[in-house]
């Protein structure tokens, strides 16, 4: 890991606004991102002012990004009030409070603004609006392949990671020499005391360091504190397979441990994919009856044109299985739980790829980050020029996106999105060249999980 481009003076934040006054007298609406990153890397400047100059600012929208503490510096946590962790949660409410503030000064609406995030970003925003202490600073949010009810991203895991970095770094004795001695550590000691560590997965997809209850940030359960927070108008969804490229690689062993290797593809099987599901934990003391369920809905279920299974189907179902647990299923989940706030709900999948973005990979689809390129330039595969289809996906997800952020009842390439709601759970915008409506949200997988959680014992251990 490299420790070149870590700062603790990190807390900016970068404004762009259209040259000219809104002929709106209460000025523009405003975007705030959240960047991604499991909460373990990423930074504002990721974005680049260009690309979102060209693609909202010229659209007539402010637009913010901003800095936050991520990894053992946002969310070390001793498990009590002398560190009890949320420090990157806290940056980013007080840079929502410090936008509201002043972003008249550069021409927005403080009554009009959208937080926008990916990732562990929307992880982020779907937090925000559960918080006392931030959910009355925003009105919209838009959330890509991510929720907080996701499973790993608040638990009381991060508490255990933490104190085996402060065993690392030999800060030992109560919470309070703990944090006497994490703070005379140099940034360079702690990077160093994270890698160090390693992978701490015992579970299907946890963060290593994440958000906790910690009765203040989030003063209740995320039940309750969901009853009581204000009507935030929420767009959100998915890629169709989330985790094409996380399942098949192991670059990123900080946020995975379980990815199979190149020279391991064409040998994958159905056996080691039973492996898989009988020996990694999906949560805490998963329940039998679900890991056979498990292996007979990804593994067992055969193809729907009835040809032979191959290692690239399995390949296909094991990143299937990681996508539908720790993104469409909390997502939907999410989204459902808003609607019954009488709040309009908007559900998206990213169903159109390049070609050329993962052209090395055996998988194909719109893998997690699909976005990217699209909205700001940005890839974690290959890089590609444009085609035709290309033009008319951006233009749409704009389209969608843009609409949302002013306020409008949005709209793709002239077609209507209707709402999600309690009536109409499935109906969602599917983004590709020619956008439609459609009605069945993620088909087989969404079906699978509904009816999996509707088993309390499954439940019990998918809230741990």
């Amino acid at each position: 890991m490299s420790h070149d481009n870590f700062s603790e003076d990190c807390l900016t934040l970068n404004i762009m606004a259209p040259s000219k006054s809104s002929s709106d007298s209460k000025g523009y609406p405003v975007l705030v991102y959240i960047y991604w990153g499991a909460f373990q890397l990423g930074e504002s400047s990721f974005y680049g002012y260009k690309n979102i100059s060209d693609n909202f600012v010229s659209q007539e929208i402010v637009s913010v990004t901003f800095n936050y503490r991520i990894s053992a510096f946002g969310f070390f946590s001793t498990g009590d009030d002398v560190m009890s962790g949320n420090l990157g949660l806290w940056d980013q409410t007080l840079a929502l409070k410090f936008v509201k503030e002043v972003i008249t000064n550069f021409g927005g609406d403080p009554s009009r603004i959208t937080v926008i995030g990916a990732s562990a970003g929307a992880k982020s925003v779907t937090a925000l609006m559960l918080s006392p202490h931030s959910n009355y600073l925003f009105q919209r949010a838009i959330a890509i392949s991510g929720s907080v009810f996701s499973p790993g991203v608040i638990s009381e895991r991060v508490v255990n990671v933490s104190n085996s970095l402060a065993e690392a770094l030999d800060c030992k004795g109560f919470s309070k020499d703990i944090k006497k001695c994490m703070k005379e550590k140099a940034v360079k000691q702690i990077l160093d005391g994270i890698e160090k560590i390693g992978p701490s997965h015992s579970h299907l997809f946890s963060y290593k360091y994440h958000p906790r209850l910690d009765g203040d940030f989030f003063p209740e359960d995320l039940s309750s504190l969901l009853k009581k927070a204000p009507k935030i108008e929420l767009m959100t969804g998915v890629t169709e397979l989330e985790t094409g490229v996380r399942c098949i690689t192991n670059q990123m062993p900080a946020l995975t441990d379980y990815g199979i290797e190149k020279d391991q593809w064409e040998s994958y099987s159905a056996d080691q994919l039973k492996t898989f599901i009988e020996e990694k934990s999906l949560m805490e003391g998963d329940p039998k009856s679900l890991k056979q369920e498990l292996i007979e809905f990804y593994v067992d279920r055969p193809r729907k044109d009835s040809k032979d299974m191959d290692w690239k189907d399995y390949l296909e179902r094991f990143a299937t299985l990681v996508g539908d647990f720790n993104y469409v299923f909390p997502v939907y989940e999410g989204a459902m739980l808003w609607t019954k706030k009488n709040v309009p709900v908007y559900l998206f999948v990213e169903e159109y790829y390049h070609n050329d973005l993962m052209k090395n990979y055996p998988l194909k689809g719109a893998f997690h980050a699909n976005e990217l390129p699209y909205l700001f330039n940005a890839s974690f595969g290959n890089f590609f020029e444009f085609n035709k289809d290309d033009k008319h996906f951006q233009k749409n997800v704009l389209d969608g996106f843009i609409s949302f952020v002013k306020g409008k009842k949005p709209k793709v390439n002239n077609v209507k999105w209707e709402a999600t709601t309690q009536d109409q759970p499935r109906r969602y915008m599917s983004f590709a060249p020619k956008s439609t409506m459609k009605n069945d949200f993620m088909g087989e997988s969404v079906n699978f999980w509904v009816d999996k959680l509707q088993d309390k014992a499954v439940r019990e251990h998918a809230e741990l």
